[in-house]
């Protein structure tokens, strides 16, 4: 027997889907419950085969938190992008580790979050982690939907988190000849914000 051939009686079905059935027929033969498209918004009441039923209420946006290597303990947040690796690769994670070590931190410290492989706003990892520094390694700042842009190796205090701004990780962690002054500018830069 197939599903074609199953007959389910219509008090069945009412039973089954008590809370997802409307009856089109009856919005449509109603002249208070008009479409969006005649310019109303329809009641909150539909009929479901003779019993009134409320649409349910519109659900918040849920909040998404971003997955991450490290356990975040100080609260330093690291948003990098590589398509192929799930966190980050591991030249640029052993470039970066060196890096955290210098300033008296570990990756237990931070959380490493790949925005290649994951959707997300600040707004979404304020609310979930409530980081205290943030550093963007080759972030697009209009898609992560920061209330202002700053330019690379600009420390930027907003709403009691700092922002730094730098290029792609993977990029600081090659061998090419410019990559050391941008490396001593990220430096500067983590001095600062580390004090050390």
């Amino acid at each position: 027997m197939s599903f074609k051939d199953l007959n389910i009686s219509t008090v069945t079905l009412t039973d089954l889907y008590k809370s997802s059935l409307v009856s089109l027929e009856e919005e449509r033969n109603n002249p208070k419950l008009k479409s969006e498209e005649e310019g109303t918004v329809p009641k909150t009441v539909n009929k479901v085969a003779g019993s009134t039923l409320e649409q349910p209420k519109p659900v918040p946006e849920e909040l998404r938190v971003p997955r991450y290597l490290g356990e975040h303990k100080r609260k330093v947040s690291l948003l990098v992008r590589f398509e192929k690796d799930t966190h980050i690769s591991d030249l640029a994670l052993e470039m970066l580790s060196k890096m955290l070590g210098a300033c008296r931190l570990n990756l237990a410290d931070v959380a490493i979050i790949n925005t290649a492989k994951q959707e997300f706003t600040m707004g979404d990892i304020k609310k979930s982690m409530s980081p205290q520094v943030v550093m963007l390694f080759g972030q697009d700042q209009q898609k992560l939907a920061l209330p202002f842009v700053f330019p690379d190796f600009k420390i930027q205090l907003h709403d009691q988190v700092t922002y730094l701004s730098a290029p792609d990780l993977g990029y600081l962690a090659t061998s090419d000849p410019t990559v050391k002054e941008l490396k001593m500018k990220l430096w500067n830069n983590l001095k600062t914000i580390f004090n050390v």
